[in-house]
């Protein structure tokens, strides 16, 4: 009793070792990957500190973990058993009476420990991490747009707009003599004339407001020109477009919260009102956010008889075995995500599937382990 407990003790240890490792190498690659190829030029262009940087990094790590979870868990368990197999302490095991139930209960803790942190992830820490991101990503927009309003220079930064004025206060809000050019319109360019104006933004709305005091429109026609007093003036735009067209839709599934996507699934009429493809949307969501959890566990399960029964394997065969395995559970998810995605099949049925698969397979597996099969 007292050896099985040390040898719980030591496993558990040598899993959390491998699966913090593999988290690591994986989380670095996924998220730098993505901000090198899909952000490089925003982040150049907006030469953020590295504090900045950081804090980015942080609110993409959780929308990442609920994908590379089920990976670590079932890559760190299989690299475990298949040491205890090159290292003979399997042959040591089974020689002493000692069985693959007898060996489980420290997988089993462990398992359990990163099922709860994913599904601790899923319910909080995605919505958390993508809302925190886009308000980053909008506040720095925001200073962008007002850092390159030079006073006495025509800015062009701004999509749509042609933007001059003789003065900017220091904070850069408050702006006097002011020219804008409006080409955003499809009917053609207005030019607009103010003595005053300020720069404000929502970042709830993803927009950056110019309002312009005591002005006129001038509207170039072919019949000549229409010019319209006003008093206040408000100009708006889109923030993700002075980043270069990028999206912050705060009602995307993929930001909401787990309690929104619920509230959203159960209410009456949303495909009428915001579409079927938004409601569907919601749906995978809502499937993907439970699937990945539970593939923590399933995954980890499949790995421990895989490792146990992959005995005398080389090395490099072993670890083929097991990336073919994570690439085929892969296909089946990403899979699913299309039909569901498209309405060809209902997403409670095709997010579960790859799970389903897999647990089948561990079942069996885990009979070859009793059975004391190899591969």
């Amino acid at each position: 009793m007292f050896g099985l407990k040390v040898l719980h003790r030591e496993l558990f240890k040598e899993l959390l070792l491998l699966f913090l490792v593999c988290l690591a190498v994986l989380e670095s690659l996924i998220v730098l990957g993505r901000m090198v190829l899909k952000l490089g030029e925003i982040l150049v262009a907006l030469q953020l500190s590295l504090w900045d940087v950081v804090q980015l990094i942080a609110y993409l790590t959780p929308f990442f973990l609920l994908l590379l979870l089920p990976v670590a868990c079932m890559i760190s368990m299989f690299l475990t058993f298949q040491r205890m197999s090159s290292d003979r302490e399997l042959i040591a095991l089974r020689s002493s009476g000692v069985s693959l139930l007898q060996v489980m209960p420290a997988p089993a803790v462990f398992l359990c420990l990163c099922t709860g942190i994913s599904v601790i992830v899923s319910l909080y820490g995605v919505s958390w991490g993508m809302n925190n991101f886009q308000n980053t990503m909008l506040h720095l927009a925001k200073n962008k747009a007002q850092v390159s309003i030079q006073p006495g220079v025509f800015n062009r930064e701004l999509p749509g707009l042609t933007l001059y004025a003789q003065n900017v206060g220091k904070k850069g809000n408050r702006l006097s003599h002011v020219f804008v050019q409006d080409s955003s319109h499809e009917g053609g360019s207005v030019n607009i004339l103010a003595p005053k104006g300020r720069i404000s933004s929502d970042t709830s709305l993803g927009k950056l407001f110019f309002t312009l005091k005591n002005g006129r429109i001038y509207n170039q026609r072919a019949s000549g020109t229409d010019i319209l007093r006003f008093g206040e003036y408000t100009l708006s735009v889109d923030l993700g477009r002075v980043l270069g067209d990028v999206s912050f839709d705060s009602d995307d599934p993929k930001v909401l919260s787990w309690g929104k996507l619920n509230r959203l699934a159960q209410r009456e009429g949303l495909a009428a009102e915001k579409g079927e493809d938004y409601a569907r949307e919601v749906s995978v969501e809502l499937q993907k956010r439970m699937a990945l959890p539970v593939a923590c566990l399933v995954l980890g399960l499949f790995a421990v008889p895989l490792g146990w029964l992959c005995e005398g394997l080389k090395r490099y065969t072993s670890l083929l075995i097991i990336l073919g395995m994570f690439l085929f559970y892969y296909s089946l998810f990403m899979t699913g995500m299309s039909l569901s995605e498209t309405g060809t099949m209902a997403p409670v049925v095709a997010l579960w599937i790859p799970n389903l698969v897999f647990l089948v397979i561990s079942c069996l597996l885990f009979i070859g382990a009793m059975r004391e099969r190899t591969l």
